[in-house]
């Protein structure tokens, strides 16, 4: 009889602990794919959105975007961190490779998104989209107003675009070589773009740093769509 109950106890742990296995991977793919809770930071949003606002993020708006290493897995993440050292971290992270999307899809115009900042892929911002793939960008803003790796295009790239390197002077060629979203083709001395960009800005056009100062956005930085 105790040997039974013991069985029948057993069976039961085990149906637990598996419930719970998969609730677990349920909810790290929910957040990782479908939707997620985010924090709006800073002021670059009003009057549209306040500081310390809660948001939800639609992430499959756009299709399907991998994470680039373990760490970047919801939860799984932040336990990798105490398996690895500070170094290990180090390194893999420093690679910020781009992002890849299964089904990617062009952002609407107007449409909110949340996406990585250039440079610092770690950090979420959320902005405006307000220029598609082939749109001008001179015609958005006062050119005295975009930085230089705005300046660098005159409309926004889409996946295919060559800029020949002959109309670049010697800093715009390094910071297009430095670009993993283009591609130098020594053979006919031309950048091809690698992905499709759009521009966003925010609503407070004062006071938010967006495309004007980082210049356009590659699809595979747009995180997601917010439901509003």
């Amino acid at each position: 009889m105790r040997k039974r109950f013991s069985d029948i106890f057993n069976r039961k742990n085990v149906a637990f602990t598996a419930c719970l296995f998969f609730l677990f991977i349920g909810v790290i793919l929910i957040k990782m794919f479908l939707i997620e809770l985010h924090t709006v930071r800073g002021y670059s949003m009003t009057p549209t959105l306040s500081h310390g606002e809660y948001v939800f993020i639609k992430k499959n708006a756009y299709g399907y975007r991998l994470p680039r290493n373990v760490y970047e897995i919801p939860w799984v993440g932040n336990i990798a961190y105490f398996f690895h050292s500070d170094e290990h971290i180090d390194s893999i992270l420093s690679l910020n490779k781009s992002f890849t999307y299964i089904h990617s899809k062009i952002p609407d115009l107007n449409d909110i998104i949340a996406m990585n900042i250039p440079g610092n892929n770690h950090f979420m911002a959320i902005k405006r989209c307000v220029a598609l793939p082939g749109d001008s960008i001179y015609a958005l803003c006062d050119t005295t107003h975009l930085s230089a790796k705005a300046r660098l295009f005159r409309i926004v790239p889409y996946r295919g675009m060559k800029i020949n390197s002959s109309e670049l002077n010697g800093t715009q060629f390094r910071m297009l070589s430095r670009n993993r979203d283009f591609e130098f083709n020594t053979e006919d001395s031309t950048f091809t773009a690698l992905d499709d960009f759009i521009f966003v800005m925010g609503d407070n056009r004062n006071g938010s740093e967006d495309s004007r100062t980082w210049g356009p956005i590659p699809l595979n930085l747009v995180a997601g769509k917010l439901i509003e």
